[in-house]
């Protein structure tokens, strides 16, 4: 039998022996109330008696059976939260048996977060803590609470008792989350919960906000967009609403969510308007995160907002969002002196937008800057103990030695490169972090490419075409426009370079076109610097083309 029935039925069972003993009572006082009656103790009455007492018992038996059904049914019916909004699922309370408490929390509910931000659940179950070692019950409590909110997907269930006439002691359990120690609520004269009680429920929505943003992080290196967009829409309406009951770290958890669900978004796929709402709300939640009061969150939103800011500087033709962004990394680094991991990854975001503003400057400074800085990061950096930071760090190693090889002759810092990805490949693979390992074969490749034209022969080249094929088997035009662009750009360098060593005039041909479709998605993407680099090579396609057609 399946856990969801198993609960059901030992509902309905429950019920039916609770039934059973009241009538049984019941029963016993009948009986002995027809025993008083002479006619009745006459063994030739007796059936009537037995008929009677049985009759008795099967219909409160009967009844009891339908009312655990009853119950079993009003549970089953009330379906699961849709997602659009957080959900909170509100149990009845103990000792609230015309559940007029409970409708004091909901109306709270209501009232201190409004009815367009969240989606209440009213669930009748009581769930209580049961006699017995008082942590073990509590742990089945906790179990039970888990169920439902898993079975009606909710993110938040309350449940408590009524301890008197105006005192309400309540629990907040999150999804796949803790329960919070158990506060006491004063009623006050109107029957209202006090402030307490929205900033409690601050604390708790704030927490399983996290929870959710901490889960995108994960699920970098997949196809995040979908989730991280969804992410958002379900907790917009509470960065919205006006929240002065709650404390400073709860406001600026769920705007740095908010914050770092658009980051995530705008940099996977390419949307402007994601990166500006993102940086946005992030300077808004750095108000409410003074450095003073708590330097590490302060730092982790700083580092996120200069996610956002070089995300949206790789869109723009200037190096101002750039120069901001390299800035708050900084800032973030003053903060991470005795976190040496936190220190490493912000090292190696500091590298990539210094590699930004030396390509758009074409200054080989910032582009040693950033090598530096990716050497930095390294050092804390292993494969054993940070695998997936080391990757990151090692493909953003690569990338950066593949822009100052741009303004040196030879390939040894182009080899160097190839060497760097490979670490990188060592942690990704096209199974667990399609987008991660996609990225880093698109770098590799270029590498290869570059080798191969300041090397004779074609091998160099035929690896650099089948590099990027590997990257174009997971970008898509539609879900990943700039990264296809950029595979399916590139590839068409490396074939033009290939069909003029080897003449193929139908290589050639594929090339040109590639160009081409991989300029206007530049263009219509909203990234004018490499539709303008991939102008200037596409002339010199077309050109190969018809030299080779006319030969």
């Amino acid at each position: 039998m399946s856990e969801g029935l198993g609960k059901h039925f030992s509902g309905i069972i429950e019920g039916v022996v609770a039934t059973i003993v009241c009538n049984l009572i019941g029963v016993v006082c009948f009986a002995l109330g027809l025993a008083e009656k002479p006619d009745l103790n006459d063994p030739k009455n007796w059936p009537v008696w037995v008929t009677g007492l049985f009759a008795f018992g099967f219909l409160g038996i009967g009844a009891g059976i339908f009312n655990a059904i009853r119950v079993w049914w009003k549970r089953r019916r009330i379906g699961p939260g849709t997602g659009q909004r957080l959900t909170i699922i509100l149990a009845d309370l103990e000792n609230d048996d015309s559940n007029r408490q409970k409708n004091n929390v909901r109306d709270a509910l209501l009232h201190y977060l409004g009815e367009n931000s969240i989606q209440i659940i009213t669930y009748p179950q009581v769930l209580a803590i049961g006699e017995g070692q008082y942590d073990a019950e509590v742990l089945k409590t906790q179990a039970r609470a888990q169920k439902v909110l898993k079975g009606k997907r909710g993110d938040l269930l309350i449940w408590g008792r009524v301890k008197s006439a105006g005192v309400l002691a309540l629990y907040f359990t999150a999804l796949s989350g803790k329960t919070s120690m158990v506060s006491s609520y004063a009623l006050d004269a109107t029957l209202e919960l006090p402030a307490k009680f929205d900033n409690d429920l601050g604390a708790a929505v704030a927490a399983r906000v996290l929870a959710l943003g901490t889960a995108l992080i994960n699920r970098q290196g997949n196809f995040l967009t979908p989730y991280a967009e969804h992410f958002a829409t379900q907790i917009k309406p509470l960065v919205a609403i006006s929240k002065p009951g709650w404390s400073a770290d709860a406001r600026g958890a769920v705007l740095y969510a908010f914050g770092l669900a658009k980051t995530l978004a705008g940099e996977e796929h390419g949307n402007t308007e994601a990166l500006k709402e993102a940086i946005d709300v992030l300077g808004a939640a750095l108000k409410e995160y003074p450095r003073t009061n708590a330097p590490l969150r302060w730092a982790g939103i700083q580092n996120t907002l200069g996610n956002a800011l070089r995300a949206l500087g790789e869109r723009e033709p200037d190096t101002a969002q750039l120069e901001e962004a390299v800035t708050t990394y900084r800032a973030a680094l003053s903060a991470y002196t005795a976190v040496p991991l936190l220190s490493a990854a912000t090292q190696n975001n500091l590298g990539n937008a210094l590699q930004l503003i030396g390509a758009r400057q074409n200054n080989t400074a910032r582009i040693k800057e950033a090598i530096d800085a990716h050497h930095e990061a390294l050092k804390v950096l292993s494969l054993k103990q940070s695998a997936r930071d080391f990757a990151a760090t090692q493909n953003s190693l690569g990338n950066a030695l593949l822009l100052i090889a741009e303004h040196e002759t030879g390939t040894t810092r182009l080899k160097e490169a190839v060497t760097a990805y490979d670490e990188a490949l060592k942690v990704y693979d096209r199974t667990t972090l399609p987008l991660f390992w996609a990225g880093i074969q698109l770098n590799r490749a270029t590498a290869l490419r570059m080798i191969g034209e300041r090397e004779p022969g074609k091998a160099r080249l035929k690896n650099a075409i089948a590099g990027y094929r590997e990257a174009l088997t997971v970008y898509s035009r539609e879900h990943n426009p700039l990264d296809w662009a950029m595979s399916i750009g590139n590839q068409a360098i490396a074939m033009m370079l290939l069909a003029d060593r080897n003449g193929d005039l139908a290589m050639a041909e594929k090339a040109v076109a590639s160009m081409a479709a991989a300029c206007k998605t530049f263009q219509d993407t909203g990234h004018q610097a490499f539709a303008k680099e991939m102008q200037t090579k596409l002339p010199l396609a077309q050109a190969l083309v018809k030299r080779l057609g006319t030969t």
